[in-house]
């Protein structure tokens, strides 16, 4: 696909990797690891910490996002229903304020710490998230949103999920870079 759009590039590619599994797995009986091929998935600690998704019952998720060893840098995909509900990066294009972006990032960074219970989120990824092939039936990415701007293109899978009445959680101890 040529577009000028990053975000619709990227959804372009992620869907085809959605067609691809399923054509994998057409009875959506197995998992999908769904990750960033930049340097944010590829120094390892995914790979020693991916296992922790297997420590909370199968039943209990149906997809489960990255946390960071440090700063949580995908704040735009992120949305945790009563504390970040609207988009990060349209805020900040209307505001454009750095002293904003700064206090937002402290508040906000205090409180993703690893913690022993899977975080309830709307929305994340931070680089990878693992989904059951079962969640992902009839979904797909969109990288533009309605006035053709750009939008993160994990928000609109995520959302057809939770509409769906799917449990998406952000995994503490599973982390990227």
């Amino acid at each position: 696909m040529k577009s000028p759009w990053r975000t619709e590039r990227l959804a372009c590619i992620r869907n085809r990797l959605l067609d691809e599994a399923r054509q994998l797995d057409p009875t959506n009986e197995g998992l999908l690891l769904m990750m960033d091929m930049d340097d944010v998935a590829t120094k390892g600690t995914l790979a020693s910490t991916i296992h922790t998704c297997f420590h909370f019952p199968f039943d209990s998720w149906d997809a489960l996002t990255t946390n960071r060893r440090f700063v949580y840098y995908d704040i735009w995909a992120l949305r945790i229903r009563q504390h970040i509900e609207f988009d990060f990066a349209e805020m900040r294009r209307k505001t454009r304020s750095m002293e904003g972006d700064l206090k937002y990032y402290l508040r906000f960074l205090r409180r993703i710490r690893k913690s022993d219970r899977l975080l309830p989120v709307l929305s994340a990824f931070a680089g990878a998230a693992l989904y059951k092939m079962s969640a992902l039936s009839g979904k797909h990415y969109i990288g533009l949103g309605p006035e053709g701007g750009e939008v993160c293109e994990h928000l609109s899978l995520h959302e057809q999920m939770i509409r769906e009445g799917r449990k998406i959680y952000l995994n503490t101890h599973m982390v990227t870079a």
